[in-house]
């Protein structure tokens, strides 16, 4: 098959993960105006500054499909206060909007681009303020304890005369709490296989991915045109309707850590 594979593994989101759903097109797969595909982070899970150290960012890295020959414009949005995590404000939130990065696709252009936000200090944890403090399972001590939290934030993407607003976030541990070593997946497409060119009628498509942490891990797949059986199971079928050239998109993202990855490849249907 004849395929043009672009591989993106990120080190996280969000989506991280984020999640976002879109009402652009009459199915969930289908990229059809501007999508955020997912968000990723580095370091996956940061450290909590200690009170009166020096502060810390986690960049972000943001993937988003918007229609061939637009370019996006990208801006934080305020979300209210939540009793479930820390809340990052739109001022601290650093859109490097001179790192925009576009490759073309079938039926869409993938947009990358990334941001920078704060990691909270120890203080915004405390008295109930968004964290919590919970047994440390790589200590020895049965005293010990890790305080983990979510920082949330918020963004607009406009596009083609649509706009995407997706709420976000990232994990945060304190020092020693196993969290901090986490990575994000990494995601291998290995059907449609490179050897064949997809069934117009009928095409099984599956993806695989590193488990990094045992945790729950969440399907997503993406496509420029047809329909995707399930699109939230690692191997379904795809059905073209028509030949020629299309994009798939296998994501993956864990519940827990917010790790994010993500496969992208062109495919010709016949």
């Amino acid at each position: 098959m004849n395929l043009f594979h672009l591989a993106i593994i990120s080190a996280l989101i969000p989506f991280a993960s984020c999640g976002p759903q879109s009402t652009d097109g009459p199915r969930q797969e289908l990229i059809s105006g501007v999508r955020v595909l997912g968000i990723s982070g580095s370091p996956l899970v940061p450290q909590i500054v200690k009170k009166g150290a020096e502060a810390t960012s986690v960049e972000l890295t943001v993937y988003v499909a918007v229609p061939l020959g637009e370019t996006a414009s990208v801006a934080a949005r305020t979300l209210g206060s939540s009793p479930g995590g820390q809340v990052i404000k739109p001022e601290n939130l650093a859109i490097q909007t001179d790192g925009f990065s576009y490759e073309d696709h079938n039926g869409f252009r993938l947009l990358t681009f990334k941001m920078t936000a704060p990691v909270p200090d120890e203080s915004s944890f405390s008295s109930g303020q968004g964290g919590q403090a919970t047994p440390d399972p790589t200590s020895t001590s049965t005293t010990t304890q890790a305080t983990r939290g979510q920082v949330r934030y918020g963004i607009d993407v406009s596009a083609g005369g649509k706009i995407e607003s997706v709420e976000s976030a990232f994990s945060v541990a304190s020092e020693g709490a196993e969290d901090l070593a986490w990575t994000s997946p990494e995601v291998t497409i290995s059907a449609p296989a490179t050897t064949s060119e997809a069934d117009v009628d009928s095409e099984t498509i599956t993806l695989s991915h590193t488990s990094p942490t045992s945790e729950t891990y969440t399907i997503g797949w993406f496509v420029s045109g047809g329909e995707i059986a399930n699109r939230r199971t690692a191997s379904t079928t795809w059905t073209p309707g028509d030949a020629g050239s299309y994009t798939l998109v296998g994501t993956v993202r864990g519940m827990r850590s917010k790790g994010f990855g993500i496969k992208v490849i062109d495919v010709k249907a016949n």
